[in-house]
């Protein structure tokens, strides 16, 4: 088993086993990869863009704007765990050459432009002043060209979007990097 499986398995051992915590020690690397895979590949297989009523006409849109923010949403939770550890550094750094590559690129610069402009839009949700979730969700989803009105698939959108902050703040609880 290669140590980047080793890895894997380590985190799927962790996701399937949640209720019997222990700290995974992995290389930053590992952490960022699985991150990587697990909130933002693995999470468009379970997309389901008609469950928050997109038409189908929006879809590659949504799917691409949701990618987007999945990649966001990471980042932005990596970003404040460095803040508060510096062992976290590494991984921050690992998943920032994974998402953006060279940020000295011009491919780079604006990969890192469109996940600041992510990241500032999550915040608002995360970390609301005067915004509302609903609010945020109908935003969100009028961008992207649908007019969606039904607070309880708004209110479904936005927690959906908490979730995913949660999940990745957790995962980094129990993961350390060596």
């Amino acid at each position: 088993m290669t140590s980047a499986r080793a890895g894997g398995a380590a985190l799927i051992e962790w996701r399937l086993m949640g209720w019997f915590r222990r700290r995974v020690r992995l290389p930053a690397d590992d952490i960022a990869r699985d991150l990587f895979t697990i909130m933002v590949e693995e999470e468009e297989a379970r997309d389901n863009p008609a469950g928050f009523k997109i038409p189908p006409y929006l879809v590659p849109s949504y799917k691409a704007k949701m990618w987007l923010y999945r990649e966001a949403i990471v980042l932005m939770v990596l970003l404040s765990q460095e803040q508060k550890d510096p062992r976290y550094e590494d991984v921050l750094r690992a998943y920032e050459r994974r998402v953006i590559g060279p940020a000295s690129t011009p491919e780079g610069l604006a990969k890192l432009a469109v996940l600041k402009t992510a990241m500032k839009d999550l915040s608002a949700l995360l970390d609301p002043e005067d915004e509302k979730p609903l609010t945020w969700s109908r935003t969100w989803m009028t961008a992207l060209g649908h007019d969606e009105t039904n607070p309880a698939t708004l209110g479904l959108f936005s927690m959906w979007w908490m979730d995913r902050a949660i999940a990745v703040a957790n995962a980094l609880k129990e993961l350390r990097p060596t």
